[in-house]
């Protein structure tokens, strides 16, 4: 029998400075010995402890014979990631025999739920801690080793790395001055989580609160690097890996230069790359995007190795293997999908992983923990994704982040606002995005401007006619505003623009069956009431032009310099050139069209080639011929 002690019987019989004892001859009230009372106390403490645990075992319904009666720890290595559904799997492997409970009820009565739904809610809060907890961490600064200023400068699409070409010598070659790039991808970014993703850099990220949509992407201008398979760099270097392009995989539209103003130093304007006139698109040369995406739970392993996908994707697959470097004109060459070019398309990588866990349960205090003990593999793989028509689609951003939609990893809403960046390959949408760009800066097409402003008001939309999202009606454009397909090849290097300079912007946006052929003379509009802009803000004069650096001065740039290099201790190099026009003598000046050189160091243009090797690559006995 259990004897149960009242707390107004133990407060009477604990002493107490209120208690008077009474005396007298006949009776006299004892005060209970200490012993007694500790006892007594004990005892009450055991039962509030019993009732409190029967209190718990009701309120996490612990069933008979299963998993939480007692403490237990668990290790298991899984290529699904941490998630609801695998620990249910993994705990239901290793329930005790005479457990009869289903493996879902095990796992609810261990996260102390009722429901799937708040159990599934409890796992991704234990996952995240998982993660967080976890050692198996490399820090993104710790890839280069060159400081916050070189990687932010390297996204721009700056520093050596972008900039210099290989030399027949030798010199410059990438695979050597970038080799710390390959010893991460072997020993940190297949077996660590490289953390966080950079958006404490202003080119990747100018606002630094994380990227909006969950998706980075990077377009390369630039190919560097010879006999990889990838873009039209060839050998000898000096010769045939000048200004050579990428394989092409996009249309490039616009650039709102407000959108990456660290990396471009420019705080406004725009470029557009499409000819409004005559409806051509893909006039900008060769340009290569790539990115990934990333769902918004902070368990999804698409968002925990993000780090490692932008690595993988920007620095080691593109740059170190295939030799695409430098950004394309006001954009930054990497950086958050809302702060990067309007585009048309961009491949992809979405990662794989295997990893070891650990769990422990603990039946004291009934609560369940984990960590991730260890990156067995991470696996680089091209995206998979949904076309408009749910059909499968691979190696396309827009195509896998509308897959994240469709598995609830990713909102709607974050879509149609990516879908204003990668706008579609579909022909007559990149233009339609400059249009209705250049409607929202008040910049309209002859055609536009007897319109009316609540009719134009009413086109928000990033896409108009011919575009494959929704946007509002409007009257068919001319046969003239038609434009072919556009034929892009993904996985090939680009047969053309070898040397393509970006052409120049249309100025006058007019329709393109005005230039098309004459017509005859159209009756006079009707009087339109003149737009009244504000007045222009005085212009200010131009700044004096800063002189270039000499050698030893402190430079961040190579453009800095009278030598056109800053090398990497930040400070300008020396121009050399001896009497016979050689390196090394130290002199002065560098040599002119024709002169003698061993290295494009030492001639005034950077150029040095040719049999014998000359500046400019043709001799002066050539040249006069």
């Amino acid at each position: 029998m259990r004897i149960v002690f009242s707390a107004s019987v133990l407060s009477a019989l604990a002493p107490s400075p209120r208690v008077v004892l009474a005396r007298s001859q006949s009776t006299m009230l004892r005060k209970p010995s200490s012993t007694t009372v500790d006892v007594l106390q004990e005892h009450l403490a055991a039962i509030q402890r019993e009732e409190e645990e029967a209190s718990r075992r009701r309120k996490l319904d612990i069933i008979p014979g299963c998993l939480g009666e007692e403490d237990f720890t668990t290790t298991f290595t899984t290529s699904k990631s941490c998630t609801y559904t695998n620990l249910r799997d993994k705990f239901n492997g290793i329930k005790p025999r005479g457990c009869d409970a289903t493996s879902e009820q095990q796992l609810l009565s261990l996260l102390g739920e009722t429901d799937p739904a708040s159990g599934k809610a409890k796992v991704k809060e234990l996952c995240s801690a998982a993660y967080e907890n976890s050692s198996e961490k490399f820090h993104f600064s710790e890839i280069t080793r060159k400081g916050t200023q070189f990687d932010n400068e390297y996204y721009s699409g700056g520093t050596e790395w972008n900039y210099e070409i290989q030399t027949d010598s030798g010199e410059n070659e990438l695979k050597t001055d970038a080799a710390r790039v390959e010893r991460i991808y072997e020993d940190q970014a297949q077996y660590k989580i490289i953390d966080p993703l950079p958006t404490y850099l202003p080119a990747f990220d100018p606002v630094g609160d994380g990227c909006d949509l969950n998706a980075a992407f990077c377009c390369w201008v630039q190919d560097r690097q010879a006999d990889d398979n990838n873009g039209n760099c060839n050998t000898p270097y000096e010769s045939q890996c000048i200004d050579k392009d990428p394989g092409d995989n996009t249309n490039f539209c616009y650039t709102d230069h407000s959108r990456s103003s660290a990396a471009n130093h420019v705080d406004g304007g725009f470029s557009v790359f499409g000819n409004i006139q005559n409806g051509q698109e893909n006039i900008e040369g060769a340009v290569h995007c790539h990115g990934f995406a990333w769902g918004e739970d902070a368990s999804d392993i698409s968002g925990v190795y993000k780090g490692n996908n932008l690595f993988f994707v920007s620095m080691y697959d593109h740059m170190h293997q295939r030799g695409y470097v430098r950004n394309a004109p006001g954009s930054a060459m990497c950086g958050c999908a809302e702060n990067m070019a309007v585009v048309t398309r961009a491949d992809c990588t979405e990662i794989a992983v295997s990893e070891k866990f650990t769990f422990e349960y603990n039946a004291t205090t009934a609560t369940l923990s984990g960590v991730l003990v260890e990156v067995k593999d991470v696996n680089f793989n091209s995206c998979q994704g949904r076309d408009a028509n749910g059909k499968g689609k691979s190696n396309d951003l827009e195509a896998h982040y509308r897959r994240l939609v469709s598995e609830e990893r990713q909102s709607p809403e974050n879509f149609a606002e990516l879908q204003k960046i990668l706008v579609g390959t579909k022909s007559g949408n990149c233009n339609n995005a400059i249009i209705n760009y250049m409607r929202e800066k008040g910049i309209l097409r002859p055609s536009e401007a007897s319109a009316s402003v609540p009719a134009l008001a009413e086109a928000d939309s990033p896409m108009i006619a011919g575009a494959e999202a929704a946007a509002p009606s409007e009257p068919e454009k001319p046969a003239s505003d038609t434009v072919e397909p556009i034929d892009i090849a993904y996985e090939k290097a680009s047969e053309g623009g070898d040397g393509n300079a970006m052409p120049e912007v249309p100025t006058d946006l007019s329709e393109g069956e005005d230039d098309a052929q004459p017509k005859e003379a159209a009756p006079t509009p009707a009087p339109v009431k003149p737009i009244v802009k504000e007045a222009a803000a005085p212009i200010e004069p131009v700044k004096e032009e800063v002189p270039l650096l000499g050698e030893g001065k402190e430079c961040g740039h190579g453009w800095d310099c009278m030598s056109g290099r800053c090398l990497g201790n930040g400070h300008c190099s020396a121009i050399h050139k001896n009497e016979q026009g050689y390196h090394g003598a130290g002199g002065a000046t560098c040599g002119m069209e024709g002169d003698p050189c061993q290295s494009k160091n030492d001639c005034c243009d950077s150029v040095c080639g040719g049999n014998p090797k000359v500046c400019g690559g043709v001799s002066k006995v050539g040249r006069d011929k």
